[in-house]
């Protein structure tokens, strides 16, 4: 991929309480911080937050901006249809239609369910889901695992990039 990486340590477990922003998955706002000036100061072309349950990852771009949830979510769609993946998606009910367009634009079908994870893992298992995700950063590989895990997703990121001429921020989603 030709990707050079740096990684930030975490103050978990060094008697820090976290100043969390999502609660669900334990963000914290020093870390995202922590991340976005290493992606300036190293002029990297992304960087990445694992959240502590390793089921999901914010982005921030190269201009050390987050990436929103939702624009995340539908590059990791466009990047399963690019990739020639056959089969279709899984999306929570109350994703944008445009994800729809995306994956009708790669021939991929979308099936709808409820805002659950319990919901989009149960899709994710069936073997013609090729992914499914979720807002949030949670994104699952059916070929991988039928749960979300970030390290593979965090590989998938890289792989948005690689080969590219364009910033990340400049990504069609």
């Amino acid at each position: 991929l030709e990707v050079e990486a740096v990684t930030v340590n975490s103050p978990a477990g060094h008697g820090v309480a976290p100043e969390r922003s999502d609660t669900r998955e334990g963000y914290d706002d020093r870390h995202i911080e922590r991340v976005r000036r290493v992606v300036e100061a190293m002029e990297a072309d992304l960087g990445i937050v694992l959240g502590e349950s390793g089921e999901s990852l914010i982005v921030v771009d190269e201009t050390g901006t987050r990436v929103p949830d939702v624009t995340m979510l539908l590059l990791m769609i466009g990047h399963a249809g690019r990739r020639g993946e056959r089969g279709s998606i899984a999306l929570p009910l109350h994703i944008t239609h445009r994800a729809d367009a995306i994956a009708a634009a790669s021939e991929l079908g979308v099936v709808r369910t409820k805002m659950s994870g319990a919901s989009l893992m149960a899709e994710a298992a069936r073997p013609h889901i090729v992914f499914a995700g979720e807002l949030g950063g949670r994104y699952i590989y059916h070929a991988f695992m039928p749960s979300p895990v970030a390290g593979f997703s965090f590989g998938k990121g890289l792989e948005l990039v690689a080969g590219t001429k364009r910033p990340f921020s400049a990504l069609p989603a």
